[in-house]
């Protein structure tokens, strides 16, 4: 049979067993899912700074594009079709009402923007004739116009009589290319 002593070095030692299956089965386990996940936390703070600083800088350039370009920066760009149909309508409208008179109107053949195989120039030519504070007046409006219009080949001279200019140009809208 056995002594008292034996029977307290029996228990502690199934004591000590079990502490060590708990241990080795269930704290060790914990921790180390606590150690992956503080690492996976970790990754994805600094992802997360990351898209902060991405964010921040995207915000820096529509504001800067935005100073240069207007409003129209932040509007979805039309496709080539809108382009032509409804905002030509309303580019020739601005023009009306800047009070540029058009003698002629045609249609730019479409050009692949440079760098963005996505994007297409969609043009057209304006001949007319207006006063010089009028053609800064339609310059200036064309910064508030909801779609980003970009001026090319500008020509301007002078009439034999009177204060009026001819003017010459291509207005192009960037636009989506239609796949």
């Amino acid at each position: 049979m056995l002594e008292q002593r034996d029977k307290r070095t029996l228990f502690l030692g199934a004591i000590a067993l079990a502490v060590m299956l708990l241990f080795t089965y269930v704290a060790m386990p914990m921790f180390d899912h606590w150690r992956e996940m503080s690492t996976q936390l970790n990754a994805a703070e600094v992802k997360m700074v990351e898209y902060q600083q991405e964010l921040l800088r995207i915000k820096s350039k529509t504001a800067t594009l935005e100073s240069i370009y207007g409003k129209c920066i932040k509007n979805e760009l039309p496709t080539t079709d809108e382009a032509r149909q409804k905002y030509f309508k309303a580019f020739e409208r601005l023009l009306q009402e800047s009070g540029i008179r058009k003698r002629v109107v045609n249609a730019q053949p479409i050009k692949p923007f440079p760098g963005n195989r996505n994007l297409q120039l969609v043009g057209i030519k304006i001949k007319g004739q207006c006063k010089p504070d009028r053609l800064l007046q339609c310059m200036s409006k064309m910064n508030e116009f909801e779609k980003l219009v970009l001026i090319d080949n500008v020509q301007i001279a002078k009439m034999p009589k009177g204060d009026q200019l001819e003017v010459s140009l291509i207005a192009s809208l960037v636009a989506r290319a239609e796949k």
